[in-house]
Parts: C-alpha cells; structure tokens; sequence
C-alpha cells in the first residue's frame, strides 16, 4: 500500500463485467479518491443520434475535463472506463498535473463475464460488445504489463492485488 501515498490517478480499464465499477467504488471508499465514471456520461449519449465514435469522443473529454478539476483541487482520481485507444490522449491532457498514474486492465473469462453481467438490471444486452472488447483489451500489446484477470477473485481480492502490487504503475 506504500505506492498508493505516492499515487494521484488510478486508470481502471476493461470490458463490462471485469469489475470496474466494483474496484473503483472500493478505492473510492477505502483510499478517498474521487470516482470519475465515465459511464454516468456515456450510457445517456445512448438516446442521441450519436455514433458510438462520437460518444466515445463526448465522454472522454468529459472524463478529461472532470479528471482535471479533481486534480486541480488537490484530489486523488480513480477513473471507471474502457480505455480503448484513448490512453496516450488522455495521458497528453492531464500531462500539466505531473501526477503518478497506476493503470489496471481486468478482464475474466468469458463465462464469468456472462454471469456478472446477468446480475445486472439489462446487463446481457451488452454481453457481445463486452467479448469483443474482451478480446480487443487482451491482445493490445501496451496491455500486458498491466492486464489483471479477476475470474474467480472477490472485490476484496483483486483490491489487495491491486493496491500492493507496483507492476501497474504507468508514470
């Protein structure tokens, strides 16, 4: 837990179903980081007429903007979203702050992913776009560093790993 006084930005990345939201939530209460879920942006940009590029491109600059004004304010940020190929713009936006960056990539196999999203209120409908990020995430190159498979750990588990474990360090 040492490298986490040193920490102002946790990026938490991965398809729908990984445990994002579940590990950011858990920072945000245990470590008092300011949560900026990407997805309390995005979800409602899914009434528009927007492409899905389009909203992509609306909510990161949202999450830049909102990761900014923690920032500026003196506050540690954990950011709960997928990062696709968004890493080096986001990264270029925040880069006045000098802060340290901890990036965590989760993924789970595919039945567990399966599982978590049915718990959720809706949640199967997103099941395909989760496997194909799935995917997408697993084999990025610039992720193996920080990739974290979740399938079978608790909320507690993959926090413990997280939080102790300086191989996620970006910058």
């Amino acid at each position: 837990m040492r490298d986490f006084q040193n920490i102002s930005l946790i990026i938490v990345s991965g398809p729908l179903g990984s445990g994002k939201s579940s590990l950011c939530k858990k920072i945000e209460d245990e470590l008092a980081f300011s949560r900026v879920d990407g997805d309390s942006f995005f979800v409602p940009l899914e009434k528009t007429s927007l492409s899905w590029e389009e909203r992509g491109q609306k909510s990161w600059q949202w999450i830049a903007s909102q990761t900014k004004k923690h920032l500026s304010s003196g506050k540690k940020v954990v950011l709960d979203f997928v990062v696709e190929n968004e890493l080096p713009w986001f990264l270029s936006q925040i880069e006045e702050y000098n802060v340290r960056v901890k990036y965590i990539v989760l993924i789970a196999e595919e039945e567990t992913i399966k599982k978590r999203l049915h718990k959720r209120d809706g949640g199967l409908q997103y099941y395909e776009r989760s496997k194909v990020l799935l995917d997408q995430l697993k084999n990025e190159p610039q992720n193996n560093k920080y990739l974290l498979d979740t399938t079978g750990m608790t909320t507690d588990e993959v926090y413990d790993y997280v939080v102790n474990n300086e191989r996620f360090i970006l910058k």
